[in-house]
């Protein structure tokens, strides 16, 4: 009886397989594809129906990957989420009443990817994710005073596809080779868009309020030049990286990278994304190994004597010229904003956002008036001649204290700073380890640089941060600290 009974639990194992995440993970998935796409044919307006359907197909492709392929690459996920970053708004639309991209979809899909496809092996779970669940939870809670919630959990499900991203990098980069089609797609994708804005830089292909003199600045497909050229910083230090420390075929196609980057950069006009740009190369090269401290020394010579023969041939048109009355103390900073003139009105302006901001951290300076209701509670706050806001405070970190309150800015403030400062002190053995440890640096310390004066968090740029803070999470685990060698 004992044997006929193990016999029948063996026959009854082998009829109901073991339903592990995988197994949920393309049930979940076969429903949400069912569901989306009745939805995009009997409710959702034809303007509308392609964010929808991309979904829908997204999914359904998820769906099948694994029965005509028999181990799908684990990396195609966060591949697929990369593309999507530059292509976000030529599928855009709204599905209850919130805008939905290509980013929406493809970070499901990275999620899914995650839970079906992945590797065997445990999900590391460093303890700095405490900090990032920390301000998460926070930022969530803020909704419950936000003057409207429905925009707090806007920003919220931005911070989550952030969080997919960094979960898919943390898990990806246990195995670091599985991050090529990742490098390869992020890098033909920045060669598109550079391209792209090469055309409209060259050719004045845009609206007229992005010329400069006899220049069009470069927006590729985002739009706007700032994001534009944030998105090129963020990735700048890894192709940097690269071309450092790789050998052969890939150092060059690195050095195209990097140079391809820099020219959209300076196409774009953007001066936060000098800013950050700069300042994330230079990190780049100091991280990486090999490079002697005095070779980088003459590079940040070179470089500063660049910037100064840049500033002297048109500082006039990049430093206002009230800046000096401001300094001087003249000038405040709120008869400035109030009072704009025609060579410093972007100046002006982005400092009446300061302003508004930090009446906002004054008035409220612990908990925030709510995430994502910066532009809620811009007018009990505006100055001068600014009735408008643009969506945010022009400086990510007065933002997030003026939605979060410090409490929330700092909860961030921390996280960001020990991810920084653990792939500063991390050093990897194999050359693919230390450019993925390096190049993600470099970004994090392009975006911290780029946020002081504009929100880099816009766009799906928000996907890069977090996937550089999983990169860096997984991989200061897997290599030698700095001190200890």
């Amino acid at each position: 009886m004992a044997q006929r009974s193990a016999g029948g639990g063996a026959l009854l194992s082998r009829r109901r397989p073991a339903r592990d995440g995988r197994w949920l993970a393309r049930r979940g998935l076969a429903v949400a594809t069912a569901l989306t796409l009745g939805y995009a044919v009997t409710v959702v307006p034809g303007n509308r129906l392609l964010p929808a359907v991309g979904l829908g197909a997204l999914g359904a492709l998820a769906l099948v990957a694994g029965r005509f392929v028999p181990r799908p690459h684990p990396g195609i996920g966060l591949a697929v989420l990369a593309a999507a970053i530059p292509l976000r708004s030529f599928a855009g639309g709204a599905i209850f009443g919130a805008n939905v991209g290509l980013t929406e979809p493809a970070a499901l899909l990275a999620l899914f990817w995650l839970v079906a496809y992945r590797r065997p092996g445990a999900l590391p779970l460093p303890r700095m994710l405490v900090a990032a669940g920390l301000f998460l939870g926070f930022a969530a809670i803020s909704a419950a005073w936000a003057i409207d919630p429905s925009q707090s959990f806007k920003e919220l499900a931005k911070w989550g596809q952030a969080a997919i991203a960094l979960f898919a990098a943390l898990d990806l980069a246990r195995r670091p080779s599985d991050l090529k089609p990742v490098a390869v797609v992020a890098g033909l994708a920045l060669a598109g868009e550079v391209l792209l804005a090469t055309a409209q830089a060259t050719l004045g292909l845009g609206p007229e309020s992005f010329r400069v003199g006899g220049l069009t600045r470069a927006y590729g497909t985002f739009e706007q030049p700032n994001p534009f050229a944030g998105y090129l910083a963020l990735q700048l230090p890894f192709a940097v990286a690269g071309a450092l420390i790789w050998k052969g075929k890939w150092r060059w196609l690195a050095m195209v990278v990097a140079a391809l980057a820099v020219l959209g950069i300076v196409l774009s006009l953007s001066r936060g994304a000098w800013l950050g740009g700069v300042v994330g190369m230079l990190v780049a090269g100091w991280l990486a190994a090999g490079m002697s401290r005095g070779l980088m020394k003459w590079a940040g010579l070179m470089v500063s004597v660049a910037l100064a023969l840049f500033l002297l041939a048109r500082g006039s048109g990049i430093v206002p010229a009230t800046a000096g009355t401001i300094l001087s103390g003249e000038r405040d900073l709120v008869e400035l904003a109030s009072n704009p003139g025609s060579a410093d009105f972007a100046v002006t302006q982005r400092v009446a956002f300061w302003v508004a901001g930090a009446r906002m951290v004054a008035d409220r300076p612990l908990i925030g008036v709510g995430l994502g209701n910066f532009d809620e509670g811009y007018p009990d706050y505006n100055i001068g001649i600014w009735d408008e806001s643009l969506g945010h405070a022009h400086n990510f970190y007065l933002n997030l204290a003026a939605e979060t309150g410090l409490i929330g800015a700092g909860l961030f403030v921390v996280f960001l700073g020990g991810v920084i400062l653990r792939g500063w002190r991390a050093g990897g053995r194999a050359p693919a380890t230390r450019v993925v440890l390096i190049g993600a640096t470099g970004s994090l310390v392009a975006f911290a640089a780029h946020s002081l004066v504009d929100s880099v968090f816009v766009g799906g740029l928000g996907l890069i941060l977090g996937a550089a803070a999983g990169l860096i999470l997984a991989l200061s685990d897997r290599g030698v600290l700095v001190g200890r060698r």
